[in-house]
């Protein structure tokens, strides 16, 4: 693509070294050829990465001006953290001024000198996607990051996931307690103002992509489906099951929902004329621990115990076929694709993590990643580039797709099992969760992945998910079974909190 543009830009300046398309070039079939090649020119652009159109930026003042007159590079960089169309960008120019403006202050010299540039386009139709990318540059230069608490709720019992809404202000927590809670932003503060409420622990809870739904899977052997309507979460459909459902995951477009379950199925609903109705299910020889889509909705992943691997399926004329089985020596205990769609990775007990991808139209393993003890879970950043695994050796592995090998980078060293692990939106920041009563953050700086945080809890912690503004992150943890939400702020060290 950098080949095919540069190519576009010589031809660009043939005849004019003036770079106003004079001449010859002024018409063709009528149409000014400037204009003509401006538009070609930005459509090429547009589809390249953030990187691939900075570098374009260097070829002609010319296209330094387009790159920069179409705001092509935070552009560029909005649409490879999978960051959809239809997703609410929660950088609007309201949230801007009540919060984000005030926030990029705190880092000083870092962002004071971008700040009177990028308040000219506060009115502009690209303003969410320029503050997003200005504020994971601010976050990925600065060495060093605190973690400001924000907000505590207790629980009684383990909290055991915690996620943020798509638009940034819902948050969402799922316990041993029988219950997901769902807060709310009022008047700056975090409020509960909706309970789910089971008969059975809830053993997480998520929201759809759209940010519309959301669902939770709890051992009372039904997962709950949530409709926002007017400002207000409202259950709309129920799913059952015959024993414990142990995952409910969404499909890319937020229109289907795939739940598994200890009864040996997994159930594919979807919306039937406005109505959540089970469409499909796969019958396992063994309960099953996990299920989730493809990011194309064709494609499903599911994790049974007894079988000790993953197995993909496809959706071959309205049926879902098995297509592939990864296969492990010891219990699976995660699957996931990557954002493309163009690998897969499983994490085993067996102390491998295998990293899959089609070969000759045949999904097979191109890698694995070793450890000494079990490996936990595993997971793609954003835009593909990386990779993450967690393990009871008290590690985490970071692994990057290199000239289409995948490579170790970094080793996360803990105290104890970790826990979870998880990729800011912008792939540029991880947090790994461990026993050792600690949340680590991690962080491209420099070109290297750097510790630049921490924070101490009194107890395990298990769970963690970023804000999809990059500013916030949560944790559950076991000391008192709290939910917490912290604030990412400029540090001259490391911090600690208890």
């Amino acid at each position: 693509m950098i080949e095919t543009s540069a190519k576009l830009g010589e031809f660009y300046q043939t005849g004019n070294q003036d770079g106003d398309a004079s001449g010859p070039l002024k018409t063709f079939n009528g149409m000014d050829a400037a204009i003509l090649l401006e538009e070609n020119i930005v459509r090429i652009l547009s589809c390249l990465g953030p990187k691939d159109v900075s570098t374009c930026r260097l070829v002609s003042r010319e296209w330094k001006r387009l790159v920069d007159d179409y705001h092509l590079v935070p552009l560029s960089f909005y649409r490879s953290c999978h960051l959809l169309k239809y997703l609410p960008n929660p950088h609007t120019a309201e949230r801007y001024y009540s919060s984000t403006k005030d926030w990029l202050k705190g880092f000083g010299s870092v962002s004071d000198k971008s700040l009177a540039q990028l308040e000219q386009f506060a009115g502009h139709k690209h303003f969410p996607e320029m503050v997003f990318s200005f504020t994971a540059k601010v976050l990925a230069e600065t060495r060093y990051l605190q973690c400001v608490p924000v907000a505590t709720f207790k629980y009684s019992y383990p909290v055991n996931s915690v996620n943020f809404s798509p638009c940034g202000k819902f948050f969402l927590t799922a316990s041993n307690d029988s219950t997901a809670k769902i807060y709310g932003l009022v008047d700056g503060q975090w409020q509960e103002i909706a309970i789910v409420q089971h008969f059975g622990c809830v053993g997480n809870a998520s929201f759809s992509p759209d940010g519309k739904y959301l669902a939770t899977a709890s051992n009372d052997h039904t997962a709950k489906i949530y409709r926002l309507v007017d400002g207000q979460w409202q259950e709309i459909a129920s799913i059952e099951h015959s024993g414990w459902v142990t995952n409910a995951s969404f499909s890319p477009d937020g229109n289907q929902l795939v739940t598994a379950s200890i009864d040996q199925i997994v159930k594919i609903c979807g919306l039937v004329d406005g109505q959540w109705q089970e469409i499909a299910a796969i019958v396992h020889p063994d309960w099953v621990k996990n299920a989730r889509f493809s990011p194309d909705g064709k494609q499903l992943v599911t994790v049974c115990v007894a079988d000790k691997n993953a197995k993909i399926y496809e959706l071959v004329d309205g049926q879902w076929k098995e297509i592939a089985a990864i296969e492990h020596s010891d219990i699976v205990m995660d699957a996931s694709f990557s954002p493309d769609g163009k690998h897969l990775v499983t994490a085993s007990k067996d102390h491998t993590a295998k990293i899959c991808a089609p070969v000759d139209g045949q999904w097979q393993k191109i890698a694995a990643i070793e450890h000494s003890g079990s490996v936990n879970n595993a997971s793609f950043s954003p835009d593909g580039r990386y990779l993450v695994t967690t393990s009871n050796d008290h590690t985490a592995k970071i692994y990057r797709l290199v000239g289409g090998q995948w490579q170790e980078i970094a080793v996360i060293h803990h105290y104890g099992i970790v826990n979870d692990a998880c990729f800011s939106p912008d792939g540029r920041h991880l947090v790994t969760t461990s026993d050792d009563h600690t949340a680590k953050i991690w962080g491209l700086f420099s070109g290297y992945w750097q510790q630049k945080g921490i924070i101490r809890h009194s107890g395990p912690v298990r769970n963690v998910s970023f804000s999809p503004d990059g500013k916030h992150l949560a944790t559950a943890s076991d000391h008192y079974y709290k939910a917490n939400i912290f604030m990412l702020a400029c540090s001259k060290g490391d911090d600690s909190i208890s």
